[in-house]
């Protein structure tokens, strides 16, 4: 066998591979797959020709650089139908311990006060742990396909998903004055023009969408970062799609003092005083939590801009820690059996709550699995009472 015959035998091999893998989709139940089916079909197709076309060399070089790069991408791909047809499966067996449901719900939810259309599903994702420790969670906006990290933490998870249906409300959101504009998908824009070689457009994208998750899900999401996905070690490395989390928690932190500037409400800034900051004092140690003063100046700027613009384009967008927050974590509290969530509950209500709870000393496993049920319920009443409502 020359080195010919070696190139045109790997193609051939991953061909077959990538094929079996598509027979995953392409066999399944109607009612499992065949919503992303179309969109899944094209990446499908564009692997396919990429493989075909390294064997139309038949002479030295042989592209053995370019056979690793068009290799790698087709098992990116066959990962993800993976993935996906996984995560279907053990969502509609109701394998998942109801988180495919709750973040289904967290996405109607945030759509809705969003003012825009939700095209977007869900699935599992099996990673354990992405580039910066975010434990998987991302959307692909071409497929509408946000992915969960699984098993995770379950509700403590989800407040994070906000993250990811940021970057699809950025490109959605439109402005009050003008339906054609795209208000934030240009902040973005003018924000990475005023730091050419400081802040890629990418970096500045991730830190609006912490905002918008903050903004919309309140002190849960940077709860759920700092406890759960936070590298001590890493704080101030740069990842290739994401900016360091030193940065990163300074938006949130600072977005929650804003909500209280925009809102006269004091509970936000108390949350990011008193809760908030606390748990990112632990986690960043004596090396101080905040950015030097020039970083720290820009993203307070920038956060302060975020927020205007959410709040001039969406009324009602921002999160309302009101009473129903206090009633859930009280019933989480005081665990009486067969109880309703209070009315005015949404489902950011209940994640706060889920989150309070455990931060004040819910942490043995029982304790966990009951109170995640009972918000998995709470999260589907508050939702039915929204609809009922609509």
């Amino acid at each position: 066998m020359n080195g010919t015959q070696l190139l045109q035998f790997r193609v051939a091999e991953e061909l077959r591979e990538l094929d079996r893998i598509w027979g995953l989709l392409a066999t399944s139940p109607s009612n499992l797959a065949r919503a992303r089916y179309t969109s899944f079909n094209s990446k499908y197709s564009e692997r396919k020709r990429e493989l075909n076309e390294l064997l139309q060399f038949a002479a030295d070089p042989l592209p053995w650089r370019k056979y690793g790069n068009v290799v790698k991408a087709a098992r990116y791909f066959e990962r993800e139908i993976f993935c996906y047809v996984a995560g279907r499966m053990l969502h509609e067996q109701g394998l998942d311990q109801g988180i495919g449901t709750v973040a289904d719900l967290l996405l109607e939810e945030l759509a809705e006060r969003t003012g825009i259309d939700n095209h977007l599903s869900t699935t599992l994702e099996f990673d354990f742990g992405g580039e910066t420790m975010d434990g998987g969670e991302s959307i692909d906006p071409l497929i509408e396909l946000v992915r969960l990290n699984f098993p995770g933490a379950g509700i403590w998870d989800l407040p994070i998903l906000a993250h990811e249906f940021g970057h699809y409300a950025i490109r959605e959101l439109r402005g009050v004055e003008n339906s054609d504009q795209r208000p934030i998908l240009e902040l973005v824009r003018c924000l990475a023009a005023e730091n050419p070689g400081q802040w890629q457009r990418q970096h500045v994208e991730e830190v609006l969408a912490d905002a918008y998750a903050t903004y919309t899900v309140g002190p849960a999401y940077p709860l759920s970062c700092i406890v759960l996905r936070v590298p001590p070690a890493d704080l101030d490395r740069v990842w290739e799609r994401h900016p360091s989390w030193r940065h990163r928690v300074t938006v949130m932190i600072e977005t929650l003092r804003q909500m209280t500037q925009l809102s006269g409400k004091r509970c936000f800034r108390i949350a990011a005083d008193e809760d908030v900051r606390p748990l990112w004092l632990a986690v960043s140690g004596g090396g101080g939590p905040e950015p030097d003063a020039n970083d720290l100046a820009r993203l307070q700027r920038w956060t302060a801009r975020i927020t205007a613009e959410l709040h001039r384009h969406v009324s009602g967008l921002m999160y309302d820690d009101g009473p129903p927050a206090d009633s859930l974590t009280h019933l989480l509290t005081v665990g009486v059996s067969g109880e309703s969530a209070p009315a005015g509950s949404t489902v950011a209500h209940v994640l706060n709550a889920a989150w309070r709870w455990r931060l004040n000393g819910g942490h043995t496993t029982a304790g966990l699995d009951s109170v995640a049920e009972r918000c998995r319920r709470y999260c589907e009443q508050a939702r039915k009472r929204g609809d009922d409502h609509a």
